[in-house]
């Protein structure tokens, strides 16, 4: 992997005139009709480049390209075989950014393997440029790292730790009209963000430590497979989460709506994960978090009503959470989904029965006491 790694490299930046151009370069960007995003003659250069690279180095692996303009159900068809690896390649992320001589645009690739993103690379051309520290890549279990010329050798890198921010940073991918959308004008009401970068100087801005979480609307696997996995691999020493916005598990061809957060674990302080685990696969997920901090101790508390008719529900619906309520049970139809899809819990656990007479107060006390002793 290391030789297609350097070659990768090198390929890239061979291409950064390309990238930047001059002052009086002419943009020959068209409007592409699925999605109304930009796409230049650059971007399909670079993506004739980047696939031949990596069929040269895996010919039996499978490339979709985000210039590549297959139909939703070819798309679909490709994502649903988890028995081929899949590679993505998109040779100018931030196209717009680019047309407007912004420098806020880079290129990735990324490469799927089952349920799992094993690799990713990320250039910034004018990084790379300034400072030659423009080239990004991680490997699962492996950890990422960015070239630095000055050192003229890769440094490891790692997502903020608990304190290292001034204020909790949130960066918003995917398309702008979508920002003004419920859940994340919420976010923006309570938190710091920043908007639409391009995802690739979002993946790295993170993996540098100058971002708190990143959240990504409506993007493709081309745009979401490098975050993922740049989100994982530098939460050395805290737990890389990457989940939906409703908390429930991210799966490669099911990544859109995206959240990538680093959770503390080391200093001591109390973290709460709150998600139905309505899915084994959540459990696990779980499982494999603890193992990489043998020291923590977790508790689970599994909230139950008793009683659940359609009244009761209802009613409990009908209680006001509050105007920056996120939750995705919001009828008495969408709690039976989730609850007949429901695989009862395997960790040792603590049921609480939330029905009535016991207070919400009463079955907070309850769970409290069990989580200090």
């Amino acid at each position: 992997m290391q030789s297609f790694i350097e070659e990768i490299r090198r390929k890239f930046r061979e291409m950064i005139p390309l990238y930047l151009g001059s002052t009086h370069s002419k943009q020959a960007d068209k409007i592409k009709p699925s999605d109304n995003t930009p796409v230049g003659n650059i971007d399909i250069h670079t993506r004739d480049v980047l696939t031949e690279i990596i069929l040269d180095h895996f010919p039996d692996d499978t490339v979709i390209a985000e210039e590549d303009h297959k139909s939703e159900e070819e798309m679909a068809r490709i994502l649903a075989d988890q028995t081929h690896r899949q590679w993505t390649v998109d040779g100018l992320d931030g196209t717009g950014n680019r047309s407007m001589h912004l420098l806020s645009y880079g290129a990735m690739i990324s490469l799927r393997q089952g349920p799992g993103i094993m690799f990713a690379a990320i250039f910034r051309p004018a990084d790379e440029e300034l400072f030659g520290s423009g080239f990004y890549y991680a490997e699962a279990g492996r950890g990422a790292y960015m070239w630095c010329k000055e050192c003229n050798k890769y440094h490891e890198l790692r997502s903020a730790r608990d304190g290292e921010l001034e204020r909790m940073m949130i960066l918003l991918e995917g398309s702008s009209k979508k920002f003004f959308d419920s859940a994340p004008a919420k976010i923006g009401r309570k938190f710091t963000t920043r908007a639409s970068v391009s995802s690739a100087l979002a993946a790295t801005t993170f993996a540098l430590g100058r971002a708190s979480a990143i959240m990504t609307i409506g993007n493709k696997p081309w745009d979401n497979w490098p975050i993922w996995l740049f989100a994982q691999e530098t939460a050395r020493g805290n737990s890389g989460v990457v989940m939906k916005w409703d908390g429930s598990i991210c799966s490669p061809d099911d990544c859109g709506d995206m959240i990538a957060v680093a959770i503390n674990l080391q200093w001591g302080r109390s973290v709460t994960i709150t998600a139905t685990f309505s899915r084994k696969q959540g459990q696990e997920n779980i499982l494999a978090l603890m193992t990489k901090h043998p020291d923590v101790n977790l508790k689970v508390v599994w909230c139950l009503p008793e009683n659940d008719t359609r009244e009761e529900i209802e009613r409990r619906l009908r209680r006001p959470f509050g105007e920056d309520y996120l939750g995705a049970v919001n009828s008495w139809e969408r709690y039976c989904e989730v609850k007949n899809r429901y695989q009862p819990i395997e960790l040792p656990h603590l049921q609480v029965n939330t029905s009535p007479p016991n207070t919400p107060e009463q079955s907070a006390h309850t769970v409290l006491t069990y989580i200090v002793t």
